[in-house]
């Protein structure tokens, strides 16, 4: 089997060990580049909670025979967005 001249370059072009090293050096500093440029972006984020109690209260006296019962439920959805200026 004979190659091209082209064929020829990019195998070498693919094969060469500095040529994938700097490959992915420039990779690295890509990502590196995002990283840096994410802390001027706005950050959002989205939260909930739910909370339940029930919650029973007996009377230690004699004269007070009904107990007290409170249940209470809460919940909260928060949307917050931030900025570094």
């Amino acid at each position: 089997m004979i190659l091209e001249y082209s064929e020829l370059l990019e195998l070498a072009r693919q094969r060469n060990s500095r040529l994938m090293v700097a490959r992915q050096k420039r990779m690295v500093a890509d990502e590196a580049i995002k990283l840096a440029r994410s802390a001027f972006y706005p950050f959002l984020s989205l939260g909930a909670d739910y909370l339940y109690s029930d919650v029973t209260v007996s009377s230690q006296r004699a004269d007070i025979t009904d107990d007290i019962v409170t249940t209470r439920k809460d919940g909260s959805v928060f949307l917050r967005l931030s900025c570094i200026v």
